[in-house]
């Protein structure tokens, strides 16, 4: 009977080291003070028929018609973000690193300059 209680002590002991093993070691996503909004808004006069794809880090995230905007949590730090649309214009796609700063909100919007899409 002793051993028995020994080997369930044993075993008590060795799990509550490896649960705060994990603890430690194993990176925790951010949380939320670590992190900033950024959102990503059309300008009034972008367009009633044209979408705006939108891309962080490379990835599309979005598509945004009329009236739309796209708002996500990003931890603090450099991004890029990027958007395009499918318009005939010769500079149909524009990229701008933004700084999210955390507990801060960020905005761009994505605008006509002429022929040129921007981002401010």
């Amino acid at each position: 009977m002793k051993s028995r209680f020994m080997k369930n002590n044993l075993k008590l002991i060795l799990t509550i080291i490896v649960t705060a093993l994990v603890c430690v070691l194993v990176p925790s996503p951010a949380s939320a003070a670590d992190t900033g909004k950024l959102t990503v808004m059309r300008s009034a006069t972008f367009g009633k028929k044209l979408t705006l794809d939108v891309y962080l880090g490379g990835k599309r995230v979005a598509e945004l018609q009329r009236g739309n905007s796209y708002t996500t949590s990003l931890p603090a730090g450099m991004h890029e973000v990027r958007v395009e649309t499918s318009a005939q214009k010769p500079l149909n796609k524009v990229t701008k690193q933004v700084t999210i700063e955390a507990g801060k909100d960020s905005t761009v919007t994505a605008s006509w300059e002429g022929q040129q899409l921007v981002l401010r």
